[in-house]
């Protein structure tokens, strides 16, 4: 039995593990969500890669373990350990640029949307060697513990320092690491985090192939720090190609300025925001609206637009206030004039949290945030958000709100992303004036008759006003307006109306997502998530799977009774899909209803983190205790229920009714009710794990289960994290998810009842 530096060195290079996982998971999800010009789809095939490779490498380790002898097991796998560090250390930076220069490799040209089957290629190949190396190194370091300590507390401890350690690694990495770094320079100073771990780790008793690597790790991390500005201009321009000007990674977004053409292009996390100069563009963001007005004074601009469409706003001699709204202080640097005018203001804040709080109203609004392609985003087209903007309007006030379209035609995915913003438009505002292009331009106001749809009408007032547009004539106006293709435009729209788009059902989402599969792989793939955003089609679907759980939860009931472990299993894997689930319901209620979730999510994650380190802590309480495995089997299952009441409390809550008295005074209080929500979580999920290895490991005598029960939990997480991105978020919406993860854990909480022969 090793003592209890053993066991520390253990410990340390779990921890170390884990910290560098979850600056590695950031990291990977920034770059592939730029690379790929992704969404939530994308998001979603990252984290079903990164936890699906990472169970594959948990579930190897024990494989290996069995075929070395018992007395020299424990001695193999600690001298592996150090290797397994270092070789970690170096994956991180050469990942990043793995993941950059995967675009050259597969000869997708820069500009390029990658398609659905080339996104899910791209990520399963960038993140298989990250992924699988970390998932062997904690079975690893499970199985050595397990060995050295057979009393059952090793695997308890080495889950809880993994993720108490990933706990720390997020909150460096937001708090640090990601002001002051770009992406390279972070993934190069994290990786000496594992490198200085492999260094403590190290016995006497170690050959010389661990020390070997340890060095070669020192020296290339060196060498890649020394050459890092270098190498993050190469691999930017691998992306961008030599038209690269500046790209800066912000706390909100990968921000990157292209020239080309003579024009200098913005694209915010891969996707066009604005160019310049774009003289059509900002005449059209700027006058399609304001000439809806008789008499504006003052302008909100939600989102920041560029310089040029503040040029535009200032032709206006009577304007006597413009704001600028965003949450990210380098894109507001970016939208400032050469020269100070005090009629412009800048506000650093959350878009929707502004709008709620806001005690000024104001004469016209501009929305300049992107089309709904993530639940981000979709936030900012929803019936609650147009509510919150028609409160902020001055009487006679108009918005403007963009989404992609076409001048002269619609295509079935088009025609459905359209309407769900229409139609969500439509049920708060009283009229409304749709302006065709590859821009959609749709200005609504509260009350009929106040806008203009007679191109005369728009076009005397740009002359009162002394405006000589070049690209907003009287002839264009003619042409926008024309009733034939108005008629057209509210024929297909109409042919189509879409369920309301709200913040707890995200329906809009669904139809973005249909759109961006259709633009990059055809018109015909976009055709599988036509019928999910049917209400024939959820209630037919809630109905196959309330029958299919009813069916499952009788074979569990009254058919073969499992064995503990695989009992054990399927309760993980249940409660690690539920947990994923429920985690993104929290990020995106939290986002919806206070916004600015990116400093946010740093302290949601380690409330959680900690709550699953503290959760497998207090699983110690069952070991070597008189009864302890007839109370471990029973706290079990009262953890396991625990979860199930939380998720079916979070439906409850997060149901239509549940913003009207969640009105907290202040976000702090905000803060406080959702960390306590992550927190509760970690711990009842923790506890879970702790005690599901502590039980397998009491009724078969081996540690061997830990790293098994691992790879459960991660597939688990790994199915949800598609599946519940993209089918249960968007169909079922926040309350639907939160009742189906409850269902799924009271099913699995039968067989665990059973397996544990418990009557």
């Amino acid at each position: 039995m090793a003592g209890s530096g053993s066991m520390g060195r253990h410990l340390t290079a779990i921890g170390a593990a884990g910290w560098a996982s979850t600056v590695a998971q950031i990291l990977m999800l920034r770059e592939i969500f730029v690379q790929f010009y992704g969404n939530e789809l994308s998001v979603g095939i990252v984290l079903f890669f990164w936890l699906l490779w990472t169970a594959a490498g948990s579930a190897l380790a024990p494989r290996l373990f069995g075929k070395f002898p018992a007395v020299s097991a424990s001695r193999r796998w600690s001298s592996l350990i150090p290797g397994l560090l270092s070789a970690y250390a170096l994956a991180m930076p050469i990942t990043v640029i793995w993941i950059r220069g995967a675009r050259l490799l597969f000869h997708i040209p820069r500009g390029d949307v990658p398609g659905l089957g080339q996104t899910i290629l791209l990520t399963g190949a960038t993140t298989a060697p990250l992924c699988l190396l970390f998932g062997f190194l904690f079975g690893s370091i499970w199985m050595a513990a397990a060995d050295s300590t057979p009393k059952g507390r090793s695997g308890l401890w080495i889950y809880a320092a993994e993720a108490a350690g990933a706990g720390i690694g997020g909150l460096t990495f937001y708090f640090l690491l990601l002001p002051r770094c770009t992406a390279l320079e972070a993934a190069i100073l994290s990786g000496w985090v594992p490198a200085l771990a492999a260094l403590i780790t190290m016995g006497r008793a170690v050959g010389t192939g661990p020390a070997v690597a340890l060095a070669a790790a020192w020296l290339m991390l060196a060498s890649l720090w020394a050459a890092g500005g270098r190498l993050e201009s190469w691999s930017r321009s691998w992306v961008w190609g030599s038209g690269l000007v500046r790209s800066v990674d912000t706390p909100y977004h990968n921000i990157t300025v292209l020239q080309g053409q003579g024009q200098q292009s913005v694209m915010i996390d891969g996707l066009w925001a604005y160019s310049i100069p774009d003289p059509q563009g900002a005449e059209d963001a700027v006058h399609l609206a304001l000439l809806q007005h008789g008499h504006p004074q003052k302008v909100l601009v939600l989102g920041a637009a560029g310089p040029e469409i503040l040029r535009e706003l200032l032709r206006y001699p009577d304007l006597r206030r413009i704001l600028v709204v965003d949450p990210d202080p380098v894109l507001l640097s970016m939208s400032r004039l050469d020269r100070e005018d005090p009629t412009v203001g800048f506000h650093c804040d959350d878009i929707r949290r502004y709008v709620r709080r806001a005690e000024d109203c104001y004469d016209v609004v501009l929305l300049h945030t992107a089309d709904p392609v993530t639940l981000a985003l979709n936030r900012f087209r929803t019936v609650e958000f147009f509510r919150d903007l028609d409160g902020l309007l001055c009487s006679g006030g108009v918005i403007s709100v963009t989404v992609s379209g076409g001048e002269e035609m619609l295509g079935e995915a088009q025609i459905r992303l359209v309407s769900s913003v229409l139609g969500a438009l439509d049920h708060v505002f009283g009229d409304r004036v749709l302006y065709p292009g590859s821009r959609i331009r749709l200005v609504a106001a509260r009350n009929p008759g106040i806008l203009a749809r007679d191109p005369e009408i728009l076009a005397g007032r740009a002359e009162r006003r002394g405006l000589a547009l070049q690209y907003v004539r009287r002839d264009r106006l003619e042409n926008l307006l024309d009733p034939l293709r108005q008629a057209y435009f509210d024929q297909v729209l109409a042919a189509a109306p879409p369920e309301l788009n709200r913040d707890g059902h995200p329906v809009g989402f669904l139809y973005a997502l249909g759109w961006w599969t259709a633009r990059t792989e055809g018109g015909a793939s976009g055709d599988w998530i036509g019928p999910m955003t049917s209400p024939a089609f959820r209630k037919i679907g809630a109905a196959v799977v309330s029958a299919v759980a009813f069916l499952l939860l009788i074979w569990l009931v009254f058919g073969p009774r499992l064995p503990v472990e695989r009992g054990a299993a399927l309760a993980v894997f249940s409660v690690g899909a539920s947990l994923m689930v429920l985690q993104i319901v929290l990020f995106l209620a939290y986002q919806i209803w206070e916004g600015a979730l990116y400093t946010a999510m740093a302290l949601l994650v380690t409330t959680f983190m900690t709550g699953l380190s503290a959760g497998a802590l207090a699983a110690h309480c069952f070991v070597d205790k008189p009864g302890g495995w007839a109370r471990a089997k029973q706290a079990l299952l009262v953890a396991h229920a625990g979860l199930a009441a939380l998720a079916l409390a979070l439906g409850w809550t997060f149901g239509r009714g549940a913003p009207s008295w969640i009105a907290f005074p202040s976000r702090p209080w905000a803060l406080v009710f959702f960390c306590a929500a992550a927190g509760g979580m970690g711990v009842l999920g923790g506890a879970h794990f702790g005690l599901s290895c502590l039980v397998c490991k009491i009724r078969s005598g081996k540690g061997a289960a830990g790293p098994r029960l691992y790879a459960w939990d991660l597939a688990g997480a790994a199915s949800a994290a598609m599946g519940g991105t993209l089918i249960l978020l968007p169909i079922w919406g926040l309350s639907g998810a939160g009742w189906a993860c409850a269902g799924f854990l009271a099913v699995t909480f039968a067989a665990l009842l059973r397996s544990l022969r418990l009557r």
